[in-house]
């Protein structure tokens, strides 16, 4: 795809995300995104499917900011209680900003759960192999003493996420 392609693709996303993020995925139509760019709606079909094609280019895109983020965040300590902590402010930090910033979104989570899990199921494996990273930087250093290092990975993974919808829509 040459320059302008993607500068235009861009350009569809970041009118979607702030149409999503405004009136969320269910009111929100490829006629409203076309409209804020002031092209056909058969424009958009050069670049997507649909609207839902549009929508996962918008959570990738979110997805993969999260990761920077908490990558940052934990790769500017060392101490391990310091890297977890990094590791869980800025990941629900960050999705409480979201979730504010995305109304709609969060009122509609549930409707789209398992399309959303679907887009994220790489970053949930990244963010797994974070965690048994930081735990067996900590086995390492002798701060902790872990055998089942795969098994309390998986659990504190498990944990964070089971809070994450709590956080989102009580705090």
């Amino acid at each position: 795809m040459h320059k302008k392609s993607k500068s235009r693709k861009q350009e569809i996303i970041e009118a979607a995300r702030l149409l999503f993020s405004r009136y969320g995925l269910e009111k929100t139509t490829t006629e409203d995104i076309a409209s804020a760019l002031n092209i056909r709606k058969g424009a958009l079909y050069y670049y997507f499917k649909n609207k839902e094609d549009i929508f996962a280019e918008v959570i990738k895109g979110e997805i993969g900011r999260l990761q920077e983020e908490v990558e940052t965040a934990v790769q500017k300590t060392k101490d391990v209680i310091e890297q977890f902590t990094a590791f869980l402010k800025t990941r629900m930090c960050y999705l409480k900003d979201k979730a504010d910033e995305f109304t709609t979104i969060r009122e509609e989570y549930l409707k789209h759960y398992s399309f959303i899990e679907d887009l994220r199921k790489g970053y949930s494996d990244w963010e797994k192999n974070l965690i048994k990273k930081i735990i067996e930087n900590g086995v390492r250093a002798g701060v902790l003493k872990i055998k089942e290092i795969d098994l309390i990975s998986e659990t504190i993974f498990l944990a964070v996420k089971g809070l994450e919808y709590t956080w989102i829509t009580k705090f």
